[in-house]
C-alpha cells in the first residue's frame, strides 16, 4: 500500500485504518460499548492513510477496483464519483460507482480500465467525517495498468488452525490468509463461517450460498485485513468437539474472481490456550550499533497475534512517530518511522503487555530493547547470499521447499507470491505459499513439485530491506527434480486372492521400464508359510516380471511373493519400498484357455485415426513373455507386415506402429495361439480382426468421463475400489500409481494396485480405507490415449468413507403416548421413536403390537417413517373408551446394521371418552416456500400430518379449500385431488414464466375427526422459464424446408421430414433411421413445420428475466436455468459447457442468438443437477454448425441451416428453416441423434 506519512505523522488509528469487521445489520461495525475501537491519540481531521493500488504501481489488472482508506469514519453521502475520481492521462474522469465499506472507499469502474495506461486517482478536499471535520486538501496518487484483466481465482494459502488439527485451543481465533488482496465486501458471515456440521456435508454442496448447514452456525465476528480473514467466536468452542470452517466461493478478489471452490477444513478443540506469546527476535537486535537512520524496526512473535492489538500503542519507539503494520503469515510487526531517525542516538523500542495472541493471551511483561543509530542512512541494496536448492542442482526432492537467504533483514511485506516465484516448463507458475523469517524467504509448493522437471526460481527487485532499498537485479536460479522411484502398480494374483490355480505363474507390473538384470531370483521370490523358498524361473518382458514355479504349487496353501528394493529402473532408481503380497491356492490347476474379449479398433472399424495403436484385451492375465511381435502382428493391404513395438500390461496387449498408418487403408491384426496365460494355457484359436483407417490423425485429448465414487460422495465403503472411465481407449503403460493416485485429505499417500482394462482405470487399495475419512483421487496429465494424446488437465475428485461398523443395539428413545399416559384419544395412533434409523422390513404388526391389558391384541397397520425414525401403529378401529392398553416393540426389530434390541420395550396408556380434537397441520409443501425456477408444468402439493376428510379438500366455489393465485390475486384454474395425506393442485394450463404465485390451504380443510386447520397454510413460489411448445414437431429428430443430406454411418432415432421439398431431397440411408420419413405435402411434416415456426417465434420473443451474456464463447462456463441472449453469435470453443439444473428436472434453458451457433471439435455439453436435454432450446437466427466429435444436448431451431460433422452425438432435435420466413437444410454426416425423453 502507499502510505501518506505526512498525514500519519501525528495521529494513528491502526485498527480503524486496517480492520473492517462485518456483523449482521451493520456497515463499519462497532465494538461492544458502541464506539469504534481506538488505539493511541484520536485524530481530529480525516486523512487518506492507505490506497490500493499503491502509488507508482504498474501492471495493474484492468478489471481491478481502486480503494482509499481513511483514518476515521466518513459521511457516506459525501463520497461519489465527483469527490473520488479516476482519470486516465490526457483524458476525462471515468464512470464508476463508489461504495463506502467501513473506512474504505471502493471505486468500481463501469467498464474495464484501458490497458497500459497511466491513471490518476483523486479524493477531493472538503469531504466530511462523521465527527464533522473535513479533509484538508486533495489526496492524489497514480498507477499504471497492464495489458490484461486478472482472471486468476484467488486461493487459501494456509489456515490457523490447520486442517485436521487436534488439541486446538477452544479460545482461538480462526485465521485464513489468501493468495491476494480480497474484496472486503465479500468477506462476511455468509462467506466465512464455522459449524459443527461434518465437512463432507458442506463439500457435497459446493455452492457460493449453501442450501443448508446441518447443526447450524457458530456465532462470531468476521473481520478482514490485508490478505487475511478472521473469525472470532462469540464464546469459547466446546471441548472435544470437531468443527468445520468454510470459506465459500462467494469470497472474491478485488478483480471479482471468486474462489474456484469452497474451502472446507476441520479441527478439534481440546483446552483453552493460556500460554503467553513471546518476542522471538527483533531487527535491529538488542544493543546493536551503527543502525541505519532510515531503517524500519521489526519484531517477530512466537505465534500469530491478534491484529487489532498490534498498534502504535503496543509497539513504540521512544520519541518517534510512525506507522505500525502486522503480517499474520510471517508473524512480523513492523514500525516505520515517519522521518529518518537521528544519527548517533540510542533508541528504546517496546512491545507492551497489551499485545495479545489470537486466544487473547497478552505478552507477560513489556519487552524493551535498545539500539544505536549510526551516522548515515542505509543506501546499500540487499542481495541474495544463498539459495536452496543450489543453482543447477539436480535430483532435487519433489517435496523440497525453496529458500532464499538475504544479506540483511528484509521488509516482510515485500516478500510475497509476486516477488518470490517458481515456474516450471513453459513458464507455468507453480502454486505455493511464501513466508519469511529471520533473513530467509521460503516458497512452499502447494502440491509438491513434479518429477524429472526443471524449475526456475526468481526473487524480483520488488523485495526491499528494512531501509526501503530494493535489490538492484533480480536473483534467478534453476534446479531439476529427481526421477520418480519405480513402483509395483499391480500383481497377479492380487494380494489376498483365494482359490488361485496351482499351475499359475506369479506376475508383477511396474510403473515404468526396469533394468532386466535386476529382476531375478534374488529380487523376486516366492515362499511357503514356513518360509521355505519356492524354486522357479524369473523373466522380465515390457514392464512385467513373471515368476514361474518349477513345479505346481500345493493345494489350499498360502504363498507370499516379494519384490525387493534390489529391483531398479533403467536409470538405476530402486523401487521406493519392497512389495509383498500373499494369496491362497485352490484345489485345481488352471486348464481354461484365455480368450480375447475386446479389441481396439473393433473388428470392421472405420475412420480409424492413422496414429492409433492397436490393442487387445484378454480374459485373464497373460504370460508377458508370450506377447511378442511374433504372436501379435499387424499387416496392411496385400499382407504387407507393419513394423511396430508390442507391449503388454495388465490384461492388455498393445501394438504400436513405428510410423503412422496409411490413409483410407484396411489393416488386419492377428494374435496367434502362441499367446499364453500365466498357467501356460494358449488361446484356443487365432484371433484376427480388420479395420480401415480414415484420413487424419487423432489429435483429440482424452478426458475422464465418470468416476466411482463420484465427486463429493459420502458413506463410501472402506473396501471400495476407485475407478475412472475415459472417453476413449488409453495407453495402459501410462496408467500407473504415479499417474493415478489416492491420498488422504492431509496428503498421505494410499498404497494400492493400479490396473487398466477397456476404458477403465482401477485403483485397488492394498488395505481397507479408514472410516469417516476424506480421500482425494487424482488422474494426472501423464495419462495418454492410444494415439499418444495426453489429457489437457488433471482430474481430481474427493469422497468420504462411512463411519465404523455399528455394533450398538438400538433402543426406543420416546413413545407417544408416553408410559402410563391417561386421557388418550380413542382415535390415537401409537408411535415409538428410535434412537437411530431402523430396518423398515423388521417393523411390522408382529414386532409392534398393541393389546388390551390382560386381553387380546387389536388389529392395526404398522408403518415406519425413516425421516423421523418413528414406528406408528394405527388401529383399524377406534380404541375403546376408558381402557388400558399395552404397546410392545419386540427384540425382532433391527437397526440398519442388523443389531437387534437387547430387550423388548413395553408401555401402557389409558384412553378416555372424548375423541381427538387437535387441529391437523400441513407439514410439507411443494414447491417449498420461496422456491425459485419452478417448472411451469409442476403440480402444487401440500402434505398433512394426518389423514384428512377428502370432501373438505376437494371443495369448489363458492368456498374453495386449495387455491393458487397470481400476483394480481386472480385464481389459477386447475384440478385438486387428494390421496395418502397429500392434496395436489394441477393447473389446467402451464403457469406463466417468471411469475410469483401464492398457494393457500383454507381452514375448512378437516381431518377425519372433523377438526379444521387452526390457521390457513400460505406459501409462495416463483416459476422459471417455460419451454417453447414444439407440438407436432416433437417426434422429428431432423427436419428442414429444403433438404436433408449426409454421409452414411449415422444412427438416427426419430422421424425425418422435409417440406415443401420432395422425397428426393432426403439422401440419408433409410436403414440408419429408426422412425418415419415424411416429405413434400405429407400432412405430418406440414403440420410439424407449422408448429415449429410458432415455437421458434415463441423462443425468439421471450424477454422476461433475460440475461445478456457478454462473452459469446460459452466454453468452460456453467449456466443455470434461465433465458440467455447475445447480440450476435454463441460459440462453444474454449472448453466444455455445463448446464446445471440444480436438481430440478423440469428446469428450462433457452439461448437466443440473432446470428450463428458454432461448436468446436470435440466440445461437449455436460448436463448436471438433473438437467434434461428435452428442456434445452437453442434459437439460432442464422445457421448452426456442430464440428466433429461433439456431444450436444438440446433442440436447435435454426432460421436457416444446420450442419453436423462426423462423429458427433446429439441428444435433442435439429430443426432447420424454423423462422416464420426461414428456409434451410440439414447436413448430417456419420453421427448419432436421439430424441430425448419428454
Amino acid at each position: 500500500m502507499m502510505i501518506n506519512f505526512k498525514a500519519l505523522r501525528r495521529y494513528l488509528m491502526p485498527v480503524l485504518i486496517l480492520s473492517i469487521v462485518f456483523m449482521a445489520g451493520c456497515r463499519g461495525c462497532r465494538d461492544g460499548n458502541d464506539s469504534f475501537p481506538q488505539a493511541g491519540d484520536v485524530p481530529t481531521a480525516p486523512s487518506v492513510t492507505a490506497t490500493y493500488p499503491d502509488g507508482g504501481d504498474i501492471a495493474i489488472p484492468i478489471n481491478n477496483k481502486i480503494s482509499a482508506t481513511f483514518n476515521m469514519p466518513m459521511v457516506e453521502a459525501d463520497l461519489g464519483t465527483t469527490t473520488f475520481n479516476i482519470t486516465p492521462a490526457g483524458g476525462a474522469a471515468i464512470n464508476g460507482t463508489v461504495t463506502l465499506v467501513g473506512l474504505i472507499a471502493l471505486f468500481e469502474p463501469t467498464v474495464f480500465l484501458a490497458p497500459n495506461t497511466s491513471y490518476t486517482a483523486t479524493v477531493d478536499a472538503g469531504i466530511r467525517s462523521v465527527a464533522g471535520s473535513t479533509l484538508a486538501e486533495n489526496f492524489t496518487w497514480t498507477f499504471t495498468t497492464g495489458a490484461t484483466a486478472d482472471i486468476i481465482a484467488p486461493s487459501v494459502v494456509s489456515t490457523n488452525p490447520i486442517s485436521d488439527a487436534i488439541g486446538v485451543p477452544v479460545n482461538t481465533i480462526i485465521a485464513v490468509p489468501f493468495s491476494e488482496f480480497m474484496d472486503p465486501l465479500t468477506i462476511n458471515s455468509t462467506t466465512f463461517f464455522l459449524t459443527e456440521a461434518p465437512a463432507a456435508s458442506i463439500r457435497a454442496q459446493n455452492a457460493s450460498v449453501l442450501l443448508s448447514v446441518p447443526g447450524g452456525l457458530v456465532t462470531g465476528t468476521v473481520s478482514y485485513l490485508g490478505k487475511t480473514a478472521y473469525f472470532k467466536p462469540s464464546s469459547p468452542l466446546k471441548l472435544g468437539t470437531t468443527y468445520t470452517a468454510v470459506i465459500t466461493t462467494g469470497a472474491k478478489d478485488v478483480s471479482g474472481n471468486a474462489l474456484a471452490e469452497n474451502y472446507v477444513w476441520s479441527f478439534t478443540g481440546v483446552v483453552a490456550d493460556t500460554a503467553a506469546p513471546t518476542v522471538a527476535s527483533t531487527d535491529p537486535s538488542a544493543n546493536k550499533t551503527g543502525v541505519a537512520i532510515n531503517t524500519k524496526i521489526a519484531v517477530t512473535f512466537s505465534e500469530m497475534m491478534s491484529i487489532d492489538t498490534i498498534t502504535n500503542s503496543t509497539f513504540k519507539v521512544e520519541g518517534v512517530s510512525g506507522t505500525v503494520t502486522y503480517d499474520p503469515l510471517t508473524k512480523i510487526a513492523t514500525f516505520k518511522p515517519t522521518a529518518n531517525l537521528v544519527a548517533d542516538k540510542v533508541y528504546s523500542a517496546t512491545i507492551t503487555t497489551a499485545a495479545q495472541d489470537l486466544a487473547g493471551n497478552a505478552v507477560t511483561a513489556n519487552y524493551v530493547w535498545n539500539f544505536t543509530t549510526g551516522a548515515t542512512a542505509d543506501t546499500t541494496a540487499p542481495t541474495v547470499l544463498a539459495t536452496v536448492p543450489l543453482a543447477a542442482a539436480t535430483n532435487v526432492s519433489t517435496s523440497q521447499q525453496i529458500t532464499s537467504t538475504f544479506s540483511e533483514g528484509m521488509e516482510s511485506a515485500t516478500i510475497n507470491g509476486t516477488t518470490f516465484t517458481v515456474k516450471g516448463p513453459g513458464g507455468a507458475a507453480v502454486a505455493g505459499t511464501v513466508t519469511y523469517a529471520g533473513t530467509t524467504a521460503m516458497f512452499i509448493p502447494t502440491g509438491g513439485l513434479a518429477n524429472s522437471t526443471k524449475y526456475d526460481a526468481t526473487v524480483s527487485t520488488g523485495v526491499k530491506d528494512l531501509a526501503g532499498n530494493a535489490m538492484v537485479t533480480a536473483k534467478t536460479w534453476s534446479f531439476t527434480t529427481g526421477a520418480a522411484a519405480p513402483t509395483v502398480t499391480s500383481t497377479d494374483p492380487l494380494n489376498g486372492a483365494s482359490n488361485v490355480a496351482t499351475n499359475k505363474s506369479i506376475s508383477a507390473t511396474f510403473s515404468g521400464a526396469m533394468d532386466s538384470a535386476t529382476i531375478n531370483g534374488t529380487t523376486f521370490t516366492l515362499q511357503k508359510p514356513d518360509g521355505v523358498a519356492i524354486t522357479g524361473v524369473v523373466t522380465y518382458t515390457g514392464m512385467t516380471a513373471t515368476f514361474k514355479p518349477s513345479a505346481v504349487l500345493a493345494n489350499s496353501t498360502i504363498y507370499t511373493a516379494r519384490i525387493t528394493t534390489g529391483a531398479k529402473d533403467l536409470a538405476g532408481n530402486a523401487i521406493a519400498a519392497a512389495k509383498t503380497w500373499s494369496f491362497t491356492t485352490g484345489a485345481l490347476a488352471d486348464i481354461i484357455a484365455p480368450t480375447v474379449t475386446s479389441t481396439n479398433p473393433a473388428d470392421g472399424g472405420i475412420n480409424v485415426a492413422t496414429n492409433n495403436s492397436v490393442t487387445a484385451v484378454f480374459s485373464e492375465s497373460m504370460d508377458a513373455g508370450t506377447i511378442t511381435n511374433t504372436t501379435f502382428t499387424l499387416t496392411g493391404p496385400s499382407g504387407t507386415p507393419v513394423v511396430g513395438v508390442v507391449s503388454y500390461i495388465g490384461t492388455t496387449a498393445t501394438f504400436r506402429p513405428s510410423s503412422v498408418l496409411g490413409n483410407s487403408k484396411t489393416y488386419t491384426a492377428r494374435i496367434t495361439t502362441g499367446a499364453k496365460d500365466l498357467a501356460g494355457n494358449a488361446i484356443a484359436a487365432v484371433k484376427s480382426w480388420s479395420f480401415t483407417t480414415g484420413a487424419v490423425e487423432d489429435k483429440v485429448p482424452p478426458t475422464v468421463t465418470s468416476v466411482d465414487p463420484v465427486d463429493a460422495a459420502t458413506v463410501v465403503a472402506i473396501n471400495k475400489t476407485i475407478t475412472a472411465n475415459f472417453s476413449e481407449s488409453m495407453d495402459p503403460s501410462t496408467i500407473t500409481n504415479t499417474t493415478f493416485t489416492v491420498k488422504t485429505n492431509s496428503g498421505a499417500v494410499v498404497d494400492g494396485a493400479v490396473s487398466y482394462a477397456g476404458t477403465t482405470a482401477t485403483f485397488n487399495p492394498t488395505d481397507d480405507l479408514a472410516h469417516s475419512t476424506t480421500y482425494v483421487a487424482n488422474i494426472s496429465v501423464g495419462v495418454k490415449d492410444q494415439a499418444g494424446n495426453a489429457m489437457l488437465a488433471a482430474k481430481t475428485w474427493s469422497f468420504v468413507t462411512g463411519a465404523a461398523p455399528d455394533t450398538v443395539a438400538p433402543t426406543v428413545d420416546s413413545t407417544d403416548p408416553v408410559d402410563a399416559a391417561i386421557g388418550v384419544a380413542t382415535n390415537k395412533s401409537i408411535t415409538a421413536v428410535f434412537k437411530e434409523n431402523m430396518k423398515s422390513a423388521t417393523i411390522n404388526d408382529v414386532s409392534f403390537t398393541v393389546g388390551k391389558l390382560g386381553g387380546a391384541l387389536i388389529d392395526g397397520t404398522v408403518i415406519y417413517d425413516s425421516t423421523n425414525k418413528a414406528a406408528t401403529f394405527k388401529p383399524t378401529s377406534p380404541l375403546a373408551n376408558s381402557t388400558t392398553y399395552v404397546a410392545t416393540i419386540t427384540t425382532a426389530v433391527e437397526d440398519l446394521a442388523g443389531n437387534r434390541m437387547v430387550a423388548a420395550k413395553s408401555w401402557r396408556f389409558t384412553t378416555i371418552a372424548p375423541a381427538d380434537t387437535g387441529a391437523p397441520q400441513v407439514t410439507v409443501v411443494y414447491p417449498a416456500h420461496l422456491a425459485k425456477d419452478i417448472g411451469c408444468k409442476e403440480a402444487i402439493t401440500a402434505t398433512f400430518d394426518e389423514d384428512m376428510d377428502p370432501d373438505t379438500i376437494l371443495q369448489k366455489l363458492p368456498k374453495v379449500t386449495f387455491t393458487v393465485t397470481r400476483p394480481d390475486l386472480s385464481q389459477v384454474a386447475g384440478v385438486v385431488t387428494y390421496a395418502n395425506k397429500v392434496a395436489r393442485f394441477v393447473p389446467d394450463n402451464d403457469l406463466p414464466d417468471s411469475m410469483t404465485f401464492t398457494a393457500t390451504i383454507a381452514t375448512q380443510a378437516k381431518d377425519l375427526a372433523g377438526n379444521e386447520l387452526a390457521n390457513p397454510k400460505v406459501w409462495t413460489f416463483t416459476t422459471g422459464q417455460s419451454e417453447p411448445v414444439l407440438g407436432r414437431a416433437s417426434s422429428f429428430a431432423l427436419m428442414a424446408t429444403t433438404s436433408i443430406t449426409g454421409d452414411t454411418g449415422s444412427k438416427i432415432t426419430g422421424d425425418v421430414g422435409v417440406s415443401p421439398s420432395g422425397r428426393p431431397s432426403i439422401t440419408l440411408a433409410t436403414n440408419e433411421i429408426t422412425g418415419n420419413i415424411y416429405s413434400g405435402t405429407d400432412q405430418a411434416v406440414v403440420d410439424a413445420i407449422a408448429d415449429l415456426k410458432v415455437a421458434y417465434d415463441t423462443a425468439k420473443l421471450k424477454a422476461t428475466n433475460v440475461v445478456t451474456v457478454a462473452k459469446k464463447d460459452l466454453g468452460g462456463e456453467t449456466f443455470y436455468p434461465g433465458l440467455y441472449k447475445t447480440g450476435d453469435t454463441f460459440d462453444i470453443t474454449a472448453g466444455d459447457l455445463t448446464l446445471d439444473a440444480q436438481g430440478n428436472a423440469n428446469a428450462v434453458f433457452i439461448f437466443q442468438m440473432p446470428e450463428t451457433l458454432t461448436v468446436a471439435v470435440g466440445r461437449h455439453i455436460i448436463l448436471s443437477g438433473n438437467a434434461q436435454a428435452s428442456n434445452i432450446f437453442w434459437q439460432v437466427g442464422s445457421s448452426a454448425t456442430l464440428n466433429t466429435t461433439t456431444i450436444f444436448k438440446g433442440n436447435i431451431m435454426a432460421n436457416v441451416s444446420i450442419t453436423v460433422n462426423s462423429g458427433s452425438d446429439i441428444e435433442g432435435r435439429l430443426l432447420a428453416g424454423a423462422g416464420t420466413e426461414g428456409s434451410g437444410a440439414v447436413i448430417f454426416d456419420a453421427s448419432t441423434i436421439t430424441i430425448p425423453a419428454p
